[in-house]
């Protein structure tokens, strides 16, 4: 985690994004890892959208998902935004998946939140983490 707030610290003040890869552990998500993309949206330059180009994300689901791992989510920051979804991330948020937040103010990572859409009534919930070292 320490490194992916560096990362959107860095990025700053453009939205950063990424896959975040894990495995499935009974009752549990088990985070391993992360791979940031560029942020392939028109808009990203205005810190207002992220997109992924699916080509590649076919290809990383391909050759990087090793392991038991697979890709259970996608991270972004919000540069001067809260750390909750926008209308548009809701929108487009794929049910299940796990979808990391972090707010970013001024250049520093403040908070960071989970987020998952429901496949039965597609609301949005705040998924309770656990990270080792905090």
């Amino acid at each position: 985690m320490e490194r992916l707030v560096r990362l959107v610290e860095e990025k700053y003040p453009l939205e950063a994004c990424g896959i975040i890869l894990g495995r499935r552990d009974e009752d549990n998500i088990v985070i391993t890892n992360y791979i940031p993309l560029e942020n392939d949206s028109p808009g990203s330059e205005q810190n207002s959208h992220f997109a992924i180009d699916p080509l590649k994300l076919y290809e990383y689901e391909k050759t990087l998902v090793v392991d038991g791992n697979e890709i259970i989510g996608f991270y972004h920051s919000h540069p001067d935004a809260p750390a909750i979804p926008s209308e548009e991330d809701k929108e487009y948020m794929i049910p299940e998946l796990l979808y990391l937040i972090l707010e970013v103010q001024e250049g520093v990572a403040l908070h960071k939140n989970v987020w998952k859409k429901s496949i039965e009534d597609n609301s949005i919930t705040r998924v309770k983490i656990n990270i080792k070292g905090e």
